[in-house]
């Protein structure tokens, strides 16, 4: 395994590279801020010759585990006292917002799967700038927003 200095310099200098060549107008360290690139590419031990396909593919990962939660708070399983509790600490409203917010999640995973199968960089780098755009104007602050009211919930409801 390389050592991770040589990773991270190596991985800023592709990433810079493949921005200037395809148009990305999200830095590295915005991309790091939100989707853990840095962590991920040091935890594969290497810098894909395709940067753009292992970052897109890093992006993939983390919206796809937020689409699993709002699925948990929209159809909860019975048997998963988190998800049922958690499930009713939401109203039908707060519900259908989340529904929406998993469909353009699936719209974005469904983007870079396209992308990768006709192996199409442009489509990528589209997808980078397009996905943390969204990522910060949308998804975060919802998350924030239901971050602090389950923590609520769970101390004036569990904890008392």
């Amino acid at each position: 395994m390389k050592d991770k200095e040589i990773i991270l310099k190596e991985l800023e200098k592709n990433y810079l590279e493949a921005s200037k060549k395809f148009g990305i107008k999200t830095s590295l360290d915005d991309l790091d801020s939100c989707f853990f690139v840095r962590d991920y590419i040091l935890s594969s031990g290497f810098v894909s010759d395709s940067v753009l396909r292992q970052i897109s593919t890093r992006i993939v990962e983390a919206l796809h585990s937020w689409n699993g939660f709002f699925h948990s708070l929209i159809i909860p399983n019975p048997n998963d006292f988190v998800n049922v509790n958690e499930s009713k600490m939401f109203s039908e409203e707060e519900k259908k917002k989340a529904l929406k917010l998993m469909s353009k999640i699936m719209y974005f995973m469904r983007r870079n799967n396209h992308a990768n199968l006709i192996n199409d960089n442009n489509l990528r780098a589209k997808f980078i700038d397009d996905s943390f755009n969204f990522w910060k104007k949308s998804l975060l602050p919802y998350l924030v927003d239901i971050s602090k009211k389950l923590s609520d919930e769970w101390e004036k409801n569990h904890l008392s």
